[in-house]
């Protein structure tokens, strides 16, 4: 597929401004982003855009991508946004960039107000590409679902240059949603019940403003005793705050299920033993250096946990 790759505010805003002399008032639009994948946190990667005639990428790992550029992209109420659920992308840019998408028009929640369940894929092949023309396209689009779906779900976005296999992969994701948007507003009109879904588009993204402790998420967390959870959250202080220095996904650190272990287990053996016991799984190799720091961090974040259960 051919596309423009946008890697400044200036394009961005050039763009929009082509749009509407254009009186493009529609385009899709998706996101790449890394999530603690291969290095720490949540980023936003990649921006895909389709406006019906034309494909493009904003590269928002550039430099001179900045929040300017985003949010007259985003934050637009002139230009209609189509995606196919947009909660977790709409959540992440508020949270890394206080960025609030306007004017979105989310397909998954059309779907689901419809009674279809299913991901983007399966709804592409079997209302897009269902026609007996579009066969060929339909084989092709089962072929790439099952070879590259999962390999470029977790491909490394934050690396440069994007491979073109990723790029294909990316903007296909945008590239019938204005298809399928027609497909589905049509199944609404018969029901009578494009009105509703449209009016209910005007309250969409729910942004999550509170942000739960990452140990509310830990295997088993809930069903811990008051020691077994005072011992959790500051194994997991210096598991997340290790990640964080290293710049590295959590799992490479320490597999989540070894906190819990240690957590229940720490009362009755020693932090040396059940850290040289634990199971590596998932793990990223680590210095002599770097063990012997994270496992001086855990004994000191023991010895805080013996207060706080003490007191």
């Amino acid at each position: 597929m051919n596309y423009s790759y946008i890697k400044t505010d200036g394009e961005i805003l050039q763009l929009i401004k082509n749009w509407k002399v254009q009186n493009i008032q529609q385009i899709a639009m998706d996101f790449e982003c890394e999530s603690n994948l291969h290095c720490y946190g949540e980023h936003l990667c990649l921006v895909q855009i389709y406006d019906g005639n034309n494909f493009f990428l904003v590269d928002t790992l550039e430099k001179n991508v900045t929040n300017t550029g985003l949010k007259a992209l985003l934050e637009s109420k002139d230009i209609q946004k189509i995606w196919f659920d947009c909660s977790f992308d709409a959540n992440l840019l508020w949270k890394k960039h206080k960025i609030k998408i306007c004017n979105v028009y989310d397909l998954f929640r059309e779907a689901t107000t419809l009674g279809i369940k299913g991901g983007l894929s399966f709804m592409v092949q079997k209302y897009v590409l269902q026609s007996e023309e579009n066969q060929v396209k339909k084989e092709e689009a089962n072929f790439k679902e099952k070879t590259s779906k999962k390999r470029f779900q977790q491909a490394n976005w934050m690396k440069r240059p994007i491979s073109p296999e990723q790029i294909e992969y990316a903007l296909s994701d945008v590239k019938h949603l204005f298809e399928l948007k027609k497909i589905l507003d049509n199944m609404a009109k018969e029901r009578n019940l494009l009105d509703e879904i449209i009016k209910g588009m005007e309250i969409l993204p729910h942004l999550k403003t509170s942000k739960k402790p990452g140990y509310l998420k830990l295997p088993g967390y809930k069903r811990m005793n008051y020691q077994q959870k005072t011992y959790a959250r500051y194994f997991f202080e210096v598991w997340d705050n290790t990640a964080k220095i290293y710049n590295w996904p959590p799992f490479w650190v320490l597999n989540k299920y070894v906190i819990t272990d240690f957590a229940k287990k720490i009362p009755y053996e020693s932090m040396e033993k059940l850290f040289f016991q634990r199971n590596k799984s998932g793990e990223r190799k680590k210095t002599d250096e770097q063990e012997k720091r994270l496992l001086q961090n855990l004994i000191l974040a023991k010895e805080k946990a013996d207060k706080e259960i003490n007191k």
